[in-house]
């Protein structure tokens, strides 16, 4: 097209041109005009931010992922997407996504086809920040044909989230931790602590509504909760009978419920009570406490 290698001094006579303009007009036209934007995804700094550190399944942390043109160029990036080109995701301490900005998105679809989506474009003038805001409840979805779209909450812990710019080598930002707490706790308490053989050892398990909300414990009546002692690996006595005689449990903000078990020791050694409180709103719980009859 062009003979005699032309594009090269035409290439080179424009950036000079460039650089002189810059010099003067403090600006790119020319050759702005003459390369276009730049397709580079790799130029963008991706940053994310939330808006506290910690969250407990059901309430929504807010996540906030920029991206940002540092350059003096125009950029444009193109992706598929069903939403935007901004996403993030949460990554337990073993690696193991179980959130993000993308999941609600891909699951509307599964129903079709996991590809349905389009194609996403998104240019950025020199020095332009783009920003995209999500919610996260810290649950984990799913889909199965027969219960649709279910969400379950993760586990207490320590999670990561990193935003990126979801294009074939896009960015992505510096980690960020946030904590989840428990909704629901569960502890024992025994009197006497140190009881002796033939004495009568009163357990309390008690549940503590520790957020802010009003909770509902469901399906109490299908044995949902147990209590048992144990020896040696074998079960010494289960306490709890099933059904219980409650089919819920509802607890207003950072309020307990309790129930009280007794349990005469035959002979003296080491023991262990085991609570379980299986999940509804959150993962189970499943506690234990020493006890030692002697």
């Amino acid at each position: 097209m062009f003979p005699n290698g032309r594009p090269y001094v035409v290439l080179a006579s424009a950036v000079v041109l460039g650089v002189s303009v810059l010099a003067c007009d403090d600006g790119l036209g020319p050759l702005e005009e003459l390369l276009g934007p730049l397709e580079d995804p790799s130029v963008i700094i991706v940053s994310a931010s939330i808006d506290r550190d910690s969250t407990r399944p059901g309430d929504i942390l807010h996540v906030t992922v920029t991206a940002t043109n540092p350059t003096r160029r125009r950029v444009t990036v193109e992706g598929w997407s069903c939403g935007g080109l901004l996403d993030f995701v949460v990554r337990s301490g073993d690696g193991a996504i179980v959130g993000g900005s993308d999941t609600a998105c891909f699951l509307r679809y599964i129903p079709l086809h996991p590809s349905t989506g389009r194609t996403v474009r998104l240019e950025f003038a020199p020095g332009q920040s783009v920003q995209a805001q999500y919610g996260w409840t810290a649950e984990r979805l799913s889909w199965t044909a027969e219960r649709g779209v279910v969400s379950e909450a993760v586990a207490s812990g320590v999670y990561e989230i990193v935003g990126s710019l979801d294009v074939q080598g896009g960015p992505t930002s510096d980690v960020i931790l946030v904590k989840v707490l428990p909704v629901l706790t569960l502890t024992i308490d025994v009197e006497p602590a140190v009881p002796a053989p033939g004495d009568t050892v009163a357990i309390t398990a008690t549940v503590t509504n520790e957020s802010d909300k009003r909770v509902t414990i469901p399906d109490l009546s299908s044995c949902r909760f147990g209590l048992w002692v144990g020896r040696a690996g074998s079960v010494v006595a289960y306490l709890t009978e099933c059904p219980w005689e409650e089919p819920q449990v509802a607890l207003f903000p950072h309020r307990s419920t309790w129930r009280v078990l007794r349990w005469q020791a035959d002979e003296p050694g080491d023991y262990v009570i085991v609570a379980h409180l299986a999940g509804t709103i959150q993962p189970d719980l499943l506690i234990t406490r020493p006890i030692v009859v002697r």
